[in-house]
């Protein structure tokens, strides 16, 4: 079976429309599309605009080829069952996305073992054609690099700030309460791959799909809202309601992966002498995102997935805000 995705943000019929001509030509009918509200007739294949996560994780694991926007929740997905995945990255100069991370991070993919870039929508043919020779690459564990995960537990474990509750065994040590929070798709998907470093922490999850809260197993689980620069009203009520969440649950320590809704946590919590962790999201492969930027200048700790776009990890004595480092990456 092959699976279509295009995420959850926006339709992507320059994916979409291809994918299904070309099934159609050479007789293809196994094919599922998930188009996130497409124009284009999909009369003939399995489709939903949108899927649960349970129902996006049995998905791939049925399929045989994934054929996807270059979204990092698709593709950590695809890398952690090893499977292959066909990408076309989505294009800012055509309205498809803000800006051009999906070329980016394609670009930093290109070349990996199970991942195949098609760089326009008139490479997908060729592409498909061999479908069945398209082999995944070993696959990756579930959880971020050790050095990734010893950082952040680390950095927690310091967290400034009254503990709130004794741990769960009833032994002396207390408890860091955590608010780890994030946009939905891939900035949340590594913002779980990290869960291991808050373990024996009190953790509020906090993402924009209600969804989400089916993968948190250990800790409580909140909604916030998501905005974006060109939605001035909401991204107001967006920072509103997460100042009111902040100043509520008044956590030891914030911790996100972006996007807006993490950097409202972080510029709240800092504000109230809380201690921060930036993780900027893996698919910044060339620049920091604009709210890693922003959140750089403030937060206690902000930390970069590529080498080249950080220092390496300095002593604790002698980090200084307002720096990017690298430790590690989720992939």
């Amino acid at each position: 079976m092959i699976l279509v995705t295009v995420g959850t943000q926006l339709p992507f019929d320059r994916l979409v429309e291809p994918v299904a001509r070309w099934a159609r030509s050479r007789g293809v009918t196994d094919v599922y599309f998930q188009h996130g509200g497409t124009t284009v007739d999909l009369n003939g294949f399995e489709s939903a605009a949108f899927l649960s996560p349970e129902q996006a994780a049995n998905l791939l694991n049925q399929a045989d080829v994934v054929v996807a926007h270059v979204g990092m929740g698709t593709i950590l997905g695809c890398l952690e069952r090893g499977k292959p995945i066909v990408l076309l990255p989505r294009k800012a100069s055509l309205g498809e996305t803000r800006n051009e991370h999906q070329t980016a991070s394609a670009r930093s993919l290109e070349g990996r073992e199970g991942v195949f870039i098609a760089w326009e929508a008139s490479e997908l043919d060729a592409l498909l054609d061999r479908v069945d020779q398209l082999k995944g690459g070993e696959r990756i564990g579930s959880d971020a690099s050790p050095e990734l995960i010893q950082t952040t537990r680390q950095f927690v474990t310091r967290a400034a700030g009254k503990a709130q509750h004794a741990l769960p065994s009833g032994g002396a040590k207390p408890r860091k309460k955590v608010l780890a929070i994030a946009s939905k798709g891939g900035h949340w998907t590594e913002l779980r791959r990290i869960a291991p470093a808050l373990e024996n922490c009190d953790v509020l999850w906090a993402c924009t799909d209600i969804t989400m809260s089916a993968e948190v197993t250990s800790g409580r689980f909140t909604t916030v809202p998501d905005a974006n620069r060109w939605q001035k009203l909401r991204l107001l009520w967006c920072a509103l309601r997460i100042a009111l969440l902040v100043l509520k649950e008044r956590p030891d320590v914030v911790v996100s992966t972006g996007a807006a809704p993490g950097y409202f946590a972080l510029r709240v919590a800092s504000l109230i002498g809380r201690r921060t962790l930036w993780l900027d999201s893996v698919a910044n492969a060339e620049e920091l995102s604009m709210s890693g930027q922003k959140a750089a200048a403030f937060a206690t700790l902000a930390l970069t997935q590529w080498p080249e776009l950080g220092e390496s990890l300095p002593p604790r004595t002698t980090r200084q805000r307002g720096r990017i480092y690298h430790a590690g990456a989720v992939v």
